[in-house]
Protein backbone atom coordinates (compact mmCIF):
# COMPACT_ATOMS: atom_id res chain seq x y z
CA UNK A 1 0.00 0.00 0.00
CA UNK A 2 1.35 3.43 -0.89
CA UNK A 3 0.12 6.70 0.58
CA UNK A 4 -1.23 8.97 -2.16
CA UNK A 5 0.04 11.94 -0.16
CA UNK A 6 3.51 11.14 -1.54
CA UNK A 7 2.29 12.23 -4.96
CA UNK A 8 0.22 15.12 -3.63
CA UNK A 9 3.18 16.55 -1.73
CA UNK A 10 5.10 16.99 -4.99
CA UNK A 11 2.44 19.01 -6.80
CA UNK A 12 4.17 22.36 -6.37
CA UNK A 13 7.07 20.87 -8.34
CA UNK A 14 4.90 18.80 -10.69
CA UNK A 15 5.76 19.17 -14.37
CA UNK A 16 2.20 18.37 -15.44
CA UNK A 17 3.42 15.58 -17.73
CA UNK A 18 0.31 13.53 -16.90
CA UNK A 19 1.92 10.08 -17.00
CA UNK A 20 0.59 9.35 -13.51
CA UNK A 21 -2.91 9.53 -15.03
CA UNK A 22 -1.91 7.25 -17.92
CA UNK A 23 -0.50 4.51 -15.69
CA UNK A 24 -3.26 4.64 -13.05
CA UNK A 25 -5.14 1.30 -13.28
CA UNK A 26 -8.32 2.79 -11.78
CA UNK A 27 -8.23 5.97 -13.89
CA UNK A 28 -8.73 8.05 -10.79
CA UNK A 29 -6.21 10.75 -11.84
CA UNK A 30 -6.87 13.47 -14.39
CA UNK A 31 -5.07 16.62 -15.50
CA UNK A 32 -6.99 19.77 -14.59
CA UNK A 33 -6.18 23.45 -14.33
CA UNK A 34 -5.01 24.61 -10.92
CA UNK A 35 -5.48 28.10 -9.49
CA UNK A 36 -2.48 29.35 -11.51
CA UNK A 37 -3.89 27.90 -14.79
CA UNK A 38 -1.33 25.11 -15.12
CA UNK A 39 -2.37 21.54 -15.86
CA UNK A 40 -1.65 19.32 -12.86
CA UNK A 41 -2.98 15.93 -11.69
CA UNK A 42 -6.09 15.80 -9.54
CA UNK A 43 -6.72 12.55 -7.67
CA UNK A 44 -10.08 10.98 -6.82
CA UNK A 45 -8.99 9.52 -3.50
CA UNK A 46 -12.23 7.55 -3.13
CA UNK A 47 -11.22 5.46 -6.16
CA UNK A 48 -7.48 5.26 -5.32
CA UNK A 49 -6.18 1.86 -4.19
CA UNK A 50 -2.71 3.20 -3.23
CA UNK A 51 -0.97 0.90 -5.71
CA UNK A 52 1.93 3.35 -6.01
CA UNK A 53 2.28 3.19 -9.80
CA UNK A 54 1.79 6.94 -10.12
CA UNK A 55 4.74 7.52 -7.83
CA UNK A 56 6.95 5.16 -9.82
CA UNK A 57 6.66 7.34 -12.93
CA UNK A 58 6.94 10.71 -11.12
CA UNK A 59 10.44 12.13 -11.34
CA UNK A 60 9.88 14.59 -8.47
CA UNK A 61 9.63 11.69 -6.04
CA UNK A 62 13.11 10.45 -6.92
CA UNK A 63 16.55 12.06 -6.65
CA UNK A 64 17.65 12.24 -10.26
CA UNK A 65 21.07 13.65 -9.39
CA UNK A 66 21.89 10.48 -7.44
CA UNK A 67 20.31 8.14 -9.97
CA UNK A 68 22.06 6.10 -12.64
CA UNK A 69 19.07 6.45 -14.94
CA UNK A 70 19.17 8.43 -18.14
CA UNK A 71 22.17 9.77 -20.04
CA UNK A 72 24.37 12.72 -19.21
CA UNK A 73 23.59 15.72 -21.38
CA UNK A 74 26.85 15.60 -23.35
CA UNK A 75 27.08 11.80 -23.52
CA UNK A 76 25.80 11.75 -27.07
CA UNK A 77 26.51 12.15 -30.77
CA UNK A 78 25.69 15.62 -32.11
CA UNK A 79 24.74 16.52 -35.67
CA UNK A 80 23.63 19.65 -37.48
CA UNK A 81 20.96 19.07 -40.11
CA UNK A 82 19.36 21.15 -42.88
CA UNK A 83 16.61 19.58 -44.97
CA UNK A 84 17.50 19.27 -48.65
CA UNK A 85 13.92 19.99 -49.74
CA UNK A 86 13.55 23.77 -49.84
CA UNK A 87 9.75 23.77 -49.56
CA UNK A 88 9.85 21.40 -46.59
CA UNK A 89 12.52 23.55 -44.93
CA UNK A 90 10.33 26.63 -45.24
CA UNK A 91 7.40 24.85 -43.58
CA UNK A 92 9.18 23.91 -40.34
CA UNK A 93 10.58 25.81 -37.36
CA UNK A 94 14.16 24.64 -37.66
CA UNK A 95 15.94 22.19 -39.97
CA UNK A 96 13.08 19.72 -40.43
CA UNK A 97 14.28 16.63 -38.53
CA UNK A 98 11.18 16.05 -36.37
CA UNK A 99 8.94 16.32 -39.41
CA UNK A 100 11.03 13.94 -41.51
CA UNK A 101 11.31 11.47 -38.65
CA UNK A 102 7.52 11.49 -38.21
CA UNK A 103 6.91 10.93 -41.92
CA UNK A 104 9.42 8.08 -42.12
CA UNK A 105 7.97 6.28 -39.11
CA UNK A 106 4.40 6.79 -40.31
CA UNK A 107 5.28 5.19 -43.66
CA UNK A 108 6.88 2.29 -41.77
CA UNK A 109 3.52 1.70 -40.03
CA UNK A 110 4.55 3.11 -36.66
CA UNK A 111 2.07 4.88 -34.45
CA UNK A 112 3.26 8.49 -34.41
CA UNK A 113 2.33 10.57 -31.37
CA UNK A 114 3.03 14.30 -31.35
CA UNK A 115 1.54 17.63 -30.28
CA UNK A 116 -0.84 19.75 -32.33
CA UNK A 117 -2.51 23.05 -31.58
CA UNK A 118 -5.81 24.16 -33.01
CA UNK A 119 -5.70 27.97 -33.34
CA UNK A 120 -8.77 28.60 -31.18
CA UNK A 121 -7.76 26.20 -28.38
CA UNK A 122 -6.09 27.42 -25.19
CA UNK A 123 -3.57 24.60 -24.94
CA UNK A 124 -1.96 21.98 -27.17
CA UNK A 125 -2.76 18.30 -27.16
CA UNK A 126 -0.96 15.16 -28.21
CA UNK A 127 -2.63 12.97 -30.82
CA UNK A 128 -1.96 9.68 -32.56
CA UNK A 129 -1.56 10.52 -36.25
CA UNK A 130 -4.27 8.96 -38.40
CA UNK A 131 -3.23 10.55 -41.71
CA UNK A 132 -0.49 12.64 -43.29
CA UNK A 133 -2.53 15.77 -42.58
CA UNK A 134 -2.08 15.04 -38.87
CA UNK A 135 1.69 14.99 -39.42
CA UNK A 136 1.43 18.46 -40.96
CA UNK A 137 -0.42 19.68 -37.86
CA UNK A 138 2.44 18.45 -35.68
CA UNK A 139 4.88 20.83 -37.36
CA UNK A 140 6.02 24.05 -35.70
CA UNK A 141 6.75 24.85 -32.06
CA UNK A 142 4.07 25.21 -29.39
CA UNK A 143 4.71 27.38 -26.36
CA UNK A 144 1.79 26.21 -24.24
CA UNK A 145 1.17 23.09 -22.15
CA UNK A 146 0.08 19.93 -23.92
CA UNK A 147 -2.67 17.60 -22.69
CA UNK A 148 -1.33 14.09 -23.25
CA UNK A 149 -3.74 11.68 -21.56
CA UNK A 150 -6.03 10.86 -24.50
CA UNK A 151 -3.17 10.08 -26.88
CA UNK A 152 -0.87 8.32 -24.44
CA UNK A 153 -3.73 6.17 -23.15
CA UNK A 154 -4.00 4.74 -26.68
CA UNK A 155 -0.48 3.35 -26.67
CA UNK A 156 -0.45 -0.04 -28.37
CA UNK A 157 2.14 -2.27 -26.73
CA UNK A 158 2.27 -4.51 -29.80
CA UNK A 159 2.99 -1.76 -32.33
CA UNK A 160 6.14 0.24 -32.95
CA UNK A 161 5.63 3.80 -31.81
CA UNK A 162 7.38 7.14 -32.19
CA UNK A 163 6.61 9.69 -29.47
CA UNK A 164 7.75 13.32 -29.61
CA UNK A 165 7.29 15.44 -26.49
CA UNK A 166 8.89 17.64 -23.88
CA UNK A 167 11.67 16.15 -21.71
CA UNK A 168 9.41 15.77 -18.66
CA UNK A 169 6.79 13.96 -20.73
CA UNK A 170 9.38 11.67 -22.28
CA UNK A 171 10.83 10.88 -18.85
CA UNK A 172 7.41 9.77 -17.67
CA UNK A 173 6.78 7.70 -20.78
CA UNK A 174 10.20 6.08 -20.43
CA UNK A 175 9.32 5.05 -16.88
CA UNK A 176 5.89 3.86 -18.01
CA UNK A 177 7.04 1.63 -20.87
CA UNK A 178 9.78 0.26 -18.63
CA UNK A 179 7.22 -0.60 -15.94
CA UNK A 180 5.05 -2.51 -18.42
CA UNK A 181 7.99 -4.06 -20.30
CA UNK A 182 7.47 -2.62 -23.78
CA UNK A 183 10.52 -0.35 -24.25
CA UNK A 184 11.76 -2.22 -27.32
CA UNK A 185 8.83 -1.03 -29.44
CA UNK A 186 9.35 2.69 -28.78
CA UNK A 187 11.46 5.52 -30.14
CA UNK A 188 11.33 8.50 -27.79
CA UNK A 189 12.23 11.99 -28.99
CA UNK A 190 12.27 15.08 -26.80
CA UNK A 191 13.07 18.74 -27.36
CA UNK A 192 15.42 21.31 -25.89
CA UNK A 193 12.98 23.17 -23.66
CA UNK A 194 13.06 26.54 -21.91
CA UNK A 195 9.89 26.13 -19.87
CA UNK A 196 6.11 26.08 -20.04
CA UNK A 197 3.77 29.00 -19.41
CA UNK A 198 0.33 29.15 -17.75
CA UNK A 199 -2.61 28.59 -20.03
CA UNK A 200 -4.10 31.94 -19.04
CA UNK A 201 -1.14 33.75 -20.60
CA UNK A 202 -2.08 32.40 -24.01
CA UNK A 203 -5.80 32.96 -23.34
CA UNK A 204 -5.18 36.63 -22.55
CA UNK A 205 -2.83 36.89 -25.52
CA UNK A 206 -5.64 35.81 -27.83
CA UNK A 207 -7.99 38.34 -26.21
CA UNK A 208 -5.31 41.01 -26.62
CA UNK A 209 -4.87 40.31 -30.34
CA UNK A 210 -8.61 40.37 -30.94
CA UNK A 211 -9.01 43.60 -28.99
CA UNK A 212 -5.90 45.49 -30.12
CA UNK A 213 -5.60 44.23 -33.69
CA UNK A 214 -9.21 43.42 -34.54
CA UNK A 215 -8.62 39.75 -35.30
CA UNK A 216 -11.60 37.42 -35.44
CA UNK A 217 -11.63 33.66 -34.99
CA UNK A 218 -8.12 32.26 -35.48
CA UNK A 219 -7.67 29.75 -38.29
CA UNK A 220 -3.85 29.71 -38.54
CA UNK A 221 -1.24 30.10 -35.82
CA UNK A 222 2.51 29.78 -36.25
CA UNK A 223 4.77 30.72 -33.34
CA UNK A 224 7.89 30.11 -35.42
CA UNK A 225 7.42 31.43 -38.95
CA UNK A 226 10.66 31.93 -40.89
CA UNK A 227 9.17 34.40 -43.37
CA UNK A 228 11.88 36.95 -42.48
CA UNK A 229 14.45 34.37 -41.40
CA UNK A 230 15.18 31.71 -38.83
CA UNK A 231 17.17 33.86 -36.42
CA UNK A 232 14.51 36.52 -36.10
CA UNK A 233 11.48 34.28 -36.34
CA UNK A 234 7.95 35.63 -36.29
CA UNK A 235 4.57 34.90 -34.77
CA UNK A 236 2.04 34.77 -37.62
CA UNK A 237 -1.69 34.47 -36.90
CA UNK A 238 -4.50 34.63 -39.43
CA UNK A 239 -8.22 34.88 -38.76
CA UNK A 240 -11.16 33.44 -40.70
CA UNK A 241 -11.49 36.63 -42.79
CA UNK A 242 -7.84 36.54 -43.86
CA UNK A 243 -6.71 39.33 -41.52
CA UNK A 244 -3.17 38.72 -40.29
CA UNK A 245 -1.05 39.56 -37.28
CA UNK A 246 2.73 39.21 -37.59
CA UNK A 247 5.46 40.31 -35.18
CA UNK A 248 9.02 39.15 -34.64
CA UNK A 249 9.97 37.28 -31.52
CA UNK A 250 11.40 40.50 -30.05
CA UNK A 251 8.32 42.62 -30.76
CA UNK A 252 5.54 40.27 -29.69
CA UNK A 253 3.92 40.61 -26.26
CA UNK A 254 3.59 36.85 -25.62
CA UNK A 255 7.30 36.33 -26.21
CA UNK A 256 8.08 39.27 -23.92
CA UNK A 257 6.64 37.23 -21.05
CA UNK A 258 8.19 34.00 -22.29
CA UNK A 259 11.77 35.03 -23.06
CA UNK A 260 12.09 36.90 -19.77
CA UNK A 261 11.16 33.73 -17.82
CA UNK A 262 8.40 35.62 -16.01
CA UNK A 263 5.83 32.94 -15.23
CA UNK A 264 6.99 29.42 -15.96
CA UNK A 265 5.71 26.45 -14.05
CA UNK A 266 7.72 26.27 -10.84
CA UNK A 267 9.35 22.97 -11.83
CA UNK A 268 10.76 24.57 -15.00
CA UNK A 269 13.13 26.97 -13.25
CA UNK A 270 15.46 24.24 -11.96
CA UNK A 271 14.57 21.54 -14.45
CA UNK A 272 17.05 18.66 -14.32
CA UNK A 273 16.16 17.69 -17.86
CA UNK A 274 17.28 21.01 -19.32
CA UNK A 275 20.83 20.88 -17.97
CA UNK A 276 21.48 17.43 -16.58
CA UNK A 277 19.78 14.21 -17.73
CA UNK A 278 18.21 12.93 -20.94
CA UNK A 279 15.77 10.01 -21.14
CA UNK A 280 15.06 10.23 -24.86
CA UNK A 281 16.69 8.33 -27.70
CA UNK A 282 17.02 11.62 -29.59
CA UNK A 283 16.82 15.23 -28.45
CA UNK A 284 16.09 17.91 -31.04
CA UNK A 285 16.40 21.67 -31.11
CA UNK A 286 17.70 24.67 -33.02
CA UNK A 287 21.44 24.83 -33.66
CA UNK A 288 21.81 28.39 -32.42
CA UNK A 289 25.27 29.88 -32.02
CA UNK A 290 27.96 31.32 -34.22
CA UNK A 291 28.86 28.16 -36.11
CA UNK A 292 25.75 28.17 -38.31
CA UNK A 293 24.92 31.85 -38.05
CA UNK A 294 25.02 32.35 -41.82
CA UNK A 295 22.33 29.69 -42.36
CA UNK A 296 19.16 31.71 -41.89
CA UNK A 297 17.01 29.00 -43.47
CA UNK A 298 17.10 26.96 -40.23
CA UNK A 299 19.46 24.36 -38.77
CA UNK A 300 18.40 21.48 -36.53
CA UNK A 301 20.50 20.29 -33.62
CA UNK A 302 20.27 16.50 -33.38
CA UNK A 303 21.69 14.86 -30.25
CA UNK A 304 21.52 11.08 -30.11
CA UNK A 305 21.57 9.08 -26.87
CA UNK A 306 20.98 5.46 -27.85
CA UNK A 307 21.74 2.91 -30.56
CA UNK A 308 18.06 2.94 -31.42
CA UNK A 309 18.20 6.70 -31.90
CA UNK A 310 21.30 6.45 -34.08
CA UNK A 311 19.74 3.73 -36.21
CA UNK A 312 16.59 5.74 -36.97
CA UNK A 313 18.65 8.89 -37.64
CA UNK A 314 20.71 7.00 -40.21
CA UNK A 315 17.48 5.96 -41.94
CA UNK A 316 16.53 9.59 -42.62
CA UNK A 317 19.90 11.38 -42.71
CA UNK A 318 20.14 11.21 -46.52
CA UNK A 319 17.33 13.78 -46.64
CA UNK A 320 19.62 16.34 -44.94
CA UNK A 321 22.78 18.28 -45.38
CA UNK A 322 24.42 17.29 -42.11
CA UNK A 323 27.69 17.07 -40.26
CA UNK A 324 28.80 15.61 -36.95
CA UNK A 325 29.82 18.05 -34.21
CA UNK A 326 31.65 17.77 -30.92
CA UNK A 327 29.18 17.41 -28.00
CA UNK A 328 30.65 20.60 -26.49
CA UNK A 329 28.67 22.46 -29.18
CA UNK A 330 25.52 21.73 -27.18
CA UNK A 331 26.31 24.32 -24.57
CA UNK A 332 27.27 26.87 -27.20
CA UNK A 333 23.91 26.38 -28.86
CA UNK A 334 21.35 25.94 -26.08
CA UNK A 335 20.70 27.32 -22.60
CA UNK A 336 21.19 24.88 -19.74
CA UNK A 337 21.47 27.10 -16.69
CA UNK A 338 18.85 27.26 -13.97
CA UNK A 339 16.60 30.32 -14.08
CA UNK A 340 15.96 32.23 -10.85
CA UNK A 341 12.29 32.37 -9.88
CA UNK A 342 11.24 36.03 -10.17
CA UNK A 343 10.09 37.69 -6.95
CA UNK A 344 6.97 38.93 -8.71
CA UNK A 345 6.01 35.54 -10.20
CA UNK A 346 3.12 34.71 -7.86
CA UNK A 347 1.68 38.21 -8.21
CA UNK A 348 1.95 37.92 -11.97
CA UNK A 349 0.22 34.53 -11.99
CA UNK A 350 -2.61 35.97 -9.88
CA UNK A 351 -2.93 38.84 -12.34
CA UNK A 352 -3.13 36.43 -15.25
CA UNK A 353 -6.16 34.68 -13.74
CA UNK A 354 -7.83 38.00 -12.89
CA UNK A 355 -10.03 40.13 -15.15
CA UNK A 356 -7.12 42.42 -16.05
CA UNK A 357 -6.11 42.64 -19.70
CA UNK A 358 -2.72 41.40 -20.89
CA UNK A 359 -1.77 44.92 -21.90
CA UNK A 360 -2.52 46.21 -18.37
CA UNK A 361 -0.55 43.35 -16.83
CA UNK A 362 2.33 44.00 -19.22
CA UNK A 363 2.45 47.65 -18.15
CA UNK A 364 1.85 46.96 -14.45
CA UNK A 365 4.79 44.56 -14.19
CA UNK A 366 6.94 46.67 -16.53
CA UNK A 367 7.66 43.64 -18.71
CA UNK A 368 9.11 45.88 -21.40
CA UNK A 369 11.67 47.27 -18.94
CA UNK A 370 12.97 43.87 -17.81
CA UNK A 371 16.30 42.74 -19.09
CA UNK A 372 16.68 39.31 -20.56
CA UNK A 373 19.41 37.34 -22.26
CA UNK A 374 18.97 38.18 -25.92
CA UNK A 375 20.80 35.39 -27.70
CA UNK A 376 23.14 37.14 -30.08
CA UNK A 377 22.63 34.57 -32.80
CA UNK A 378 18.84 34.93 -33.04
Amino acid sequence: MYNISTLKNTLNQCTGCGICAVICPNKCIDLQLNSESFLIPFVNEHECTHCGLCVKVCYRVFDINNSTEGKGLENCKVYSAIHRDESELKSVSSGGVASELSKYCYKQNYNVIGAIMNPEDDYAKHIVANCEEDLEKMKSSKYVQSYIIDAFSKIDSNKKTLIIGLPCQIYGIRKYIYQVGIEKNFILVDLFCRGTTPINLFLKYKEYLKSEYGLGEFVKLNFRSKRIGWHKFSVVIQDKDGKEYSKTVYDDIFFSFYLKNTCFKESCYECEFRHNRVFADIRLGDFWGTKYYSHDEGVSLVSIYSEKGLEIWQKISKEFIFEENDPCELKKSQRFNKFPIPDYRKDLLRALVSQASLKDIYNRFEINEMSFYKEKDR
